[in-house]
């Protein structure tokens, strides 16, 4: 497991709290699986609190026909837990999950067909997609307000010449001056000399058809450095096959990065506790499969 260490401000940590007030109401019952996993949940767990909110909180490990049983038992309006994992069992079906309003997922981006799923079960609200970094204390897309953050004076060395933190994100600038995040500069990695951002090709991936969710990983190769490869888990009813991914892949982008190193359907992707991609593991997990296919 990967730990995070860093130092917040009081300041910094209520500020974030705040902002979460325009989606909750005192009247609304949280619940949250084991509140001390990453700063999302520590903050979610704070901001119903000080807002006086009911809050369960189940210390144990997330499992899907007991969310549902909570869910109804006590008519829970918001929860951030991971999306992915309740998709994957067949008892949502049948689950009663009209009472909650605000399912908020965090960690990693959420692709438009687990979005367009999770909002089919969600008959009484919507699925809400948050981003940040725990070094910024939290949700940075639903930054309503600002306090000053006594911490940065002494963390001044994490900053550079001009003032700024760096994150280690990947970005981009349309005509109009928006930014928009690409990837973590720590995922890159090259094939023939070119950078491959596998946020990219997921992001092309998982607005397929089927495609619930895709993870892409570098194979080592002695001519090209690495390939990339693909590690897919396909919707319940989805009728996608290899040929049809590779294709896809093969007429949208450039050759590092279409998919040389494979399509391999699997059950689910290696994940955090935070509802991050386990890279490591992820691409283990790829070699893998990508050696069995060799033999």
């Amino acid at each position: 497991m990967n730990f995070i260490g860093v130092a917040l401000s009081h300041a910094a940590i209520l500020d974030s709290a705040t902002r979460l007030e325009s989606i909750i109401e005192p009247s609304d019952v949280t619940l949250s699986f084991n509140i001390l996993c990453g700063i999302r949940s520590t903050l979610w767990f704070m901001a119903t609190s000080l807002n006086g909110l009911t809050c369960i909180v189940n210390p144990g490990e997330f499992s899907p026909d007991l969310f549902f049983e909570i869910v109804e038992q006590f008519k829970v309006t918001s929860s951030p837990t991971s999306a992915y994992k309740l998709l994957d069992s067949e008892n949502i079906e049948t689950a009663n999950l009209w009472s909650i309003k605000h399912y908020l997922c965090s960690g990693s981006k959420s692709s438009l067909n687990l979005i367009q799923s999770m909002n089919k079960y969600l008959k009484g609200g919507k699925f809400s997609q948050a981003s940040g970094m725990s070094e910024a204390s939290g949700y940075i897309a639903m930054n309503l307000a600002h306090s000053d953050n006594d911490c940065a004076e002494e963390n001044h060395d994490d900053f550079d010449d001009e003032g700024f933190f760096p994150t280690g994100d990947t970005v981009r600038f349309d005509e109009n001056g928006d930014m928009f995040i690409i990837d973590r500069k720590k995922e890159l990695f090259t094939c023939n000399g070119y950078h491959v951002m596998p946020a990219e090709i997921e992001g092309f991936l998982n607005n397929l058809d089927g495609i619930q969710q895709s993870c892409v990983v570098p194979i080592p190769d002695l001519q090209s450095g690495n390939i990339p490869a693909a590690l897919i888990v396909k919707n319940k009813e989805s009728t996608c096959n290899e040929d049809f991914i590779y294709a896809s892949a093969l007429n949208h982008f450039a050759h590092c990065k279409r998919l040389q190193g494979g399509v391999y359907f699997v059950d689910s992707i290696p994940m955090t506790e935070t509802g991050k991609f386990a890279r490591r593991s992820a691409i283990q997990l790829g070699i893998g499969l990508y050696n069995q296919r060799k033999q």
